[in-house]
């Protein structure tokens, strides 16, 4: 078995596009200008990238700095409610109350990057009080003037009347974002219906202690728990997620420096959630993350895979032969060829795989 070179990846420029292994696989078998032979190398590739993802591998390594601790300016004044909505709204009972606080944001596309807090330091929650008289009310919610320059989006918050926390649900910080829009604009209506309308659906708490990560999340490999000037002060315990709810309840807390962390791909983007729940008053800042993400399949003709030269290779390989013997028959790959295929996969393994330190 022969030992691999370092090819000082990253050569992605090396790579075939995904327009050249089409037509190559497809001129192979005779298939050029058959949109069911070019069908087959489409699934056939793909395939062989899910397969390679079956191990995390060091080129997939993601460095991920999540803030915790903004240094956004806090809230400094309470936004205000008006009775003048459009939509249907809700009734709440004579002496029943909710709250309403505001949460400035710098987001990146759907990503939240930075927040800032409701409450000042040392200070009380900047709300607004909406109190019921059992008639019909539809909250429009007015932000305080923006405090933070950089900010691009803002999200509302609010308390629940209703359901079995409701007597834990009707002060700060326990609330759920009720909706988010661009900083430019000022209101942001309350659109629960019902009679002292509870959470609303598929809403996010206030501190949730979950974030985004800037790649799919596949597999750990250590967090560090920063201070202001960039420094390691501690390494957080990784738990997988399907043990997470079993083992770690989320701590209700404003400022805990968080001890465990656990994370899941969400699609495109990944979250990670740490415990207990940091506040926005934590005394580091910053969680250095160290992660596995995905091979990404990607779009476009001209794309490239982003990955080591002799990775590109072994899936192209693994691509020819399961088109070979899709179109041609399975005896068209000889057992020899398939065993060299095999060891190849483990002389890259060896050379590439990667492994937690966490």
């Amino acid at each position: 078995m022969s030992t691999l070179p370092d090819s000082g990846y990253p050569a992605n420029g090396l790579n075939r596009t995904r327009a050249q292994v089409y037509a190559d696989i497809t001129d192979s078998v005779g298939g050029g200008n058959k949109p069911d032979v070019q069908a087959v190398v489409d699934r056939a590739w793909e395939c062989a990238v899910r397969d390679f993802n079956t191990v995390p591998w060091k080129f997939t390594r993601t460095v991920d700095d999540i803030v915790i601790d903004s240094t956004m300016a806090a809230s400094a004044a309470p936004p205000t409610v008006a009775d003048t909505g459009s939509g249907v709204g809700f009734v709440l009972e004579s002496g029943k109350t909710i709250r309403y606080w505001v949460e400035e944001r710098i987001k990146s596309g759907a990503r939240v990057l930075q927040r800032n807090d409701a409450q000042p330091a040392g200070g009380q929650p900047q709300m607004a009080t909406l109190t019921g008289t059992g008639a019909a009310v539809k909250p429009v919610v007015t932000r305080p003037a923006q405090r933070n320059p950089d900010a691009t989006h803002w999200a509302l918050f609010a308390t629940a009347s209703s359901g079995v926390l409701a007597s834990t649900d009707a002060a700060f910080p326990h609330g759920y974002e009720v909706g988010e829009t661009a900083i430019a604009n000022t209101t942001i209506e309350d659109t629960r219906t019902g009679i002292n309308p509870g959470m609303p659906p598929n809403s996010a708490i206030y501190q949730p202690g979950e974030y985004d990560l800037a790649s799919p999340f596949r597999s750990p490999v250590r967090a560090h728990a920063l201070d202001a000037s960039g420094q390691t002060r501690y390494i957080l315990q990784w738990v997988p997620w399907r043990e997470w709810s079993q083992k770690r309840p989320w701590q209700i807390t404003t400022g805990s420096n968080p001890l465990w962390y656990t994370a899941r791909n969400w699609y495109r983007t990944g979250k990670v959630t740490f415990d207990p729940r940091p506040g926005l008053a934590t005394t580091f800042p910053i969680i250095r993350l160290t992660y596995n993400t995905y091979i990404i399949t990607p779009e476009g003709a001209e794309a490239r895979l982003d990955v080591p030269q002799e990775i590109d290779q072994a899936i192209y390989d693994a691509t020819s032969v399961a088109v070979r013997r899709n179109i041609l028959g399975r005896d068209s790959v000889g057992a020899d060829e398939l065993r060299e295929q095999q060891e190849r996969y483990y002389e890259l393994e060896i050379q590439w795989r990667d492994f937690p330190d966490y």
